[in-house]
């Protein structure tokens, strides 16, 4: 932008964070209530680590998986993760939001 001399500014909604601990936690885009109050109406989703395969492979399936989204668009607002690879998983989430 300096450079450029564009006149964008940094969407920094769409910037995913990592808090490394056991399990890591990681988030990109909004949260449940973040969409709540920008008015969208919210459908969400919930998918224990139990249910996805790479999981079980790896045999780390303590953690949940968590989609935020628009109920009438059905565009993805905001993805978080609680699981032992989060920070490994999150790049995939921050190209849907």
């Amino acid at each position: 932008n300096a450079i450029g001399g564009l006149n964008k500014k940094l969407d920094l909604s769409v910037f995913p964070a990592v808090t490394f601990i056991n399990p890591s936690i990681a988030t990109v885009g909004l949260t449940e209530k973040k969409a709540k109050e920008q008015g969208y109406e919210v459908k969400t989703s919930v998918l224990s680590l139990d249910s996805v395969p790479r999981a079980l492979v790896n045999r780390e399936t303590t953690g949940v998986f968590k989609v935020v989204a628009d109920a009438k668009t059905l565009k993805i607002l905001g993805v978080h993760i609680v699981s032992e690879n989060a920070g490994d998983v999150i790049y995939a989430a921050t190209l849907a939001v």
